[in-house]
């Protein structure tokens, strides 16, 4: 298994890292099973775009059925990756003094054809969010299946991640536009971001 302190210096380094080791494939394996469950018994809404009184469905940018984790009310589940991804969130805090107070995430299901337009995760006089993450949740993903998260990197060049079971990636809010490119299958995703209190940007 990969150390926070591997993940955490790949992060800084190269503006994203992802690993398969760090999330145990028995969580990733129960959170597939649990996200499937919401999707069967209707407990997905569509996502929108914006923030705020701007935000509004775009199906020509976002096509996604999403559900938020409630930390009042997280599943036996999700509390088990919550408690991954708090440990995240303390040792950035201790290595890299970037004073996030909280993190966000909801399942995220991409009916086959469905993307999401290339973007950047801070919105516009807002710059709370700070750390992007992304847990994968598909047993047998092949890459002719498309779905893959396209990071577009500072060089020109870009990186896709593919969305297989147990992946989980990183990458700099500020920094990176993405997208997520058409799935030809149902695609199941952790998503979410750590945030800072005030409104600094992380240079």
């Amino acid at each position: 298994m990969e150390t926070l302190d591997h993940l955490i210096d790949h992060l800084m380094e190269q503006e994203w890292v992802q690993s398969q080791s760090y999330i145990p494939t028995g969580l990733a394996q129960q959170l597939a099973q649990e996200i499937q469950e919401f999707e069967a018994t209707g407990r997905l809404h569509a996502a929108t775009i914006g923030q705020g009184n701007e935000q509004h469905h775009n199906t020509t940018v976002r096509q996604t059925q999403i559900a938020w984790f409630d930390p009042e009310q997280l599943t036996p589940t999700q509390s088990q990756l919550h408690e991954r991804l708090d440990a995240i969130r303390q040792h950035l805090n201790q290595t890299c003094f970037l004073s996030l107070v909280d993190f966000e995430c909801h399942y995220a299901v991409y009916p086959p054809g469905a993307f999401y337009e290339r973007h950047l995760d801070q919105f516009r006089g807002d710059a709370r969010r700070t750390i992007s993450f992304t847990l994968y949740l598909n047993e047998n993903w092949e890459q002719e299946e498309g779905g893959a998260l396209r990071l577009y990197l500072d060089n020109n060049q870009t990186v896709d991640v593919w969305p297989e079971m147990g992946t989980f990636s990183m990458f700099l809010s500020a920094k990176l536009e993405h997208e997520v490119l058409p799935t030809q299958r149902t695609r199941y995703a952790v998503v979410g971001w750590m945030k800072t209190r005030g409104s600094g940007v992380l240079r």
